[in-house]
């Protein structure tokens, strides 16, 4: 059975040692309290149940780490860029999902794993924001081409109605 400290579940989730200090107080993760100066510890098992309770804090390292489903958490990173760009956001988790099987079958330790999965991370973060640039630019393009549209109307409806006062006089 695997233990995490306090500092490493912080590290995992990116998160101040505190807040994983009340989750344990509020009896939301729960741990073993160490002798001493050790600290609390988390059991993977807990820690594991706490994140599938808690989705929103998982993040790709933690996920790798407990040996956890990616593909939700690389979705989740970049969810809100979909629409007329999923086909990049697609290659985007793909690439991401067989880079960390790619990891897995090599023979690393963790922390060279975790700093792996941490660039990775910052690359697909850098995506995300490339990709939302992108649809910002989309809609921008969007507005203009509907405010064409509207002007294309407006010219059409006074052309009928010239056509219809003639119409009327002759």
């Amino acid at each position: 059975m695997e233990y995490y400290s306090v500092k490493e579940i912080a590290e995992l989730l990116s998160v101040n040692e505190e807040t994983v200090r009340r989750w344990i107080r509020d009896e939301k993760l729960d741990a073993e309290r160490g002798s001493g100066r050790q600290g609390s510890k988390v059991t993977s098992e807990a820690l594991v149940k706490f994140l599938e309770e808690n989705k929103g804090l998982m993040t790709t390292v933690a996920a790798s780490t407990l040996g956890l489903s990616t593909s939700g958490v690389l979705g989740a990173a970049i969810g809100g860029v979909i629409g007329t760009l999923a086909s990049p956001l697609a290659v985007g988790v793909i690439a991401g999902a067989s880079w960390l099987s790619i990891l897995k079958g090599k023979d690393k330790d963790k922390k060279t794993i975790k700093l792996e999965l941490m660039e990775k991370e910052m690359e697909l973060e850098n995506l995300a924001m490339r990709l939302k640039n992108e649809i910002a630019l989309k809609q921008n393009e969007l507005v203009l081409v509907e405010r064409q549209i509207m002007k294309l109307n407006e010219i059409t409806n006074e052309l009928n109605e010239v056509y219809m006062k003639s119409r009327d006089q002759d």
